[in-house]
């Protein structure tokens, strides 16, 4: 099997290709990701801008406890002297650790907080007919509704920038086949499995919340970290002295449902290893070496998973062991096998790299749907 002269992708991803020295198509993408979203606007721009926006709160900031979104309220707060409201969509599935995060995050900072909780059994029947439907986007109504919220936020509070803990350099975008986010997909789906009622009481972020919140409000999103060194040791010990943060094994590891799907159900069921993902990342921004990468993909993998967590969501989810087990012999489906708004986003490309270059929507928009 082919692998990316540079990083961990391999021929695992569907549609992957190689340049002519064995770079793959994610490390071809980096530079010029890293350039529109880092470069096009100077720090001291944003904050120019932010300080035009004279209301209660400068901006809002997703908060999960992981450490990511704590980072991003740390520098909001103690580097740039900025006053957030930290949002956070509870959806069901936070541990312990997690909410006790959040909490003493905030508290530590002096940051306001704001919680929506998803309507449970609504969104336990949705994400179960996603499992259903023998699908890898599980998780993809979690996405879905906080990008909701985080724009319902800004908005009721007059904030025209959310800022994003999402880090290139430490984190780049999944492949189009292991993660799809599309409302129409999504409705197509329990449309499919019969569950179209209790996703109408659920939030999704769909293609009219992107046109109203994005295009016609000026609502923008800026993903700040970017901008700042992001050392996963320097930045722990940081959280941990100065937000009284606790750290947990691996990443996105702050909800049960993530940690399940990513290190059990992608790659018992799909051959998706999303380690491979986040750990190039990290050899492409030069934070670890290859051979350092290919160590910790070794160490663990589904097999060794915690059989607790597994009855814990199936029982949680309402699934047996029969029926889950029929889920993972199921043949494999992906967006592709449902409606849904790729080819117009295919067919919109130039117009929407061009807005994406224009800070009108996110850059990572366009080249999410070139993965």
């Amino acid at each position: 099997m082919k692998q990316c002269a540079k990083c961990l992708m391999d021929q695992t991803v569907e549609a992957i290709y190689f340049d002519k020295n064995g770079l793959c198509k994610f490390c071809l993408m980096y530079d010029e990701i890293k350039d529109i979203s880092q470069k096009k606007l100077s720090l001291d721009n944003i904050l120019k801008k932010i300080e035009k926006n004279k209301n209660k709160y400068d901006c809002i900031a997703g908060v999960s406890g992981g450490r990511d979104s704590t980072y991003l309220l740390y520098i909001l707060k103690k580097k740039l002297n900025l006053n957030p409201l930290a949002v956070h969509y509870d959806n069901g599935w936070n541990t312990e650790i997690s909410n006790k995060n959040i909490k003493n995050s905030c508290k530590k900072l002096n940051i306001d907080l704001h919680t929506e909780v998803a309507n449970w059994n609504s969104f336990r029947n949705v994400q179960r007919s996603l499992f259903n439907a023998s699908i890898p986007d599980v998780e993809t109504i979690t996405e879905l509704g906080i990008y909701k919220v985080l724009f319902e936020a800004a908005k009721k509070n007059k904030c025209k920038y959310i800022m994003s803990g999402h880090n290139i350099d430490n984190e780049f975008l999944d492949p189009l086949t292991w993660t799809y986010f599309d409302a129409k997909y999504i409705t197509a789906v329990t449309k499919e499995q019969k569950t179209l009622n209790y996703l109408k009481n659920i939030k999704i972020f769909n293609l009219k919340d992107l046109i109203f919140y994005q295009i016609l409000s000026k609502i923008e999103i800026i993903n700040i970290t970017n901008y700042f060194e992001y050392d996963h040791e320097k930045v722990t010990k940081t959280l941990i002295n100065e937000c009284d943060w606790t750290p947990y094994e691996g990443h996105h590891q702050e909800s049960v449902i993530t940690k399940f799907v990513n290190d059990y159900y992608l790659p018992k069921k799909f051959n998706i290893d999303k380690r491979k993902t986040n750990l190039s990342a990290r050899i492409r921004s030069n934070l670890i070496d290859k051979e350092y990468a290919k160590k910790k993909l070794n160490e663990k993998n589904f097999l060794d998973f915690d059989a607790e967590i597994i009855d814990f969501v199936l029982k949680k989810l309402k699934f047996s062991n029969q029926e889950f087990d029929e889920i993972i012999s199921k043949k494999n489906k992906n967006f592709r096998s449902y409606p849904n708004y790729y080819n117009y986003f295919n067919l919109f490309s130039p117009l929407i790299k061009l807005m994406s270059k224009h800070n009108i929507i996110n850059p990572y928009l366009y080249y999410k749907y070139k993965m």
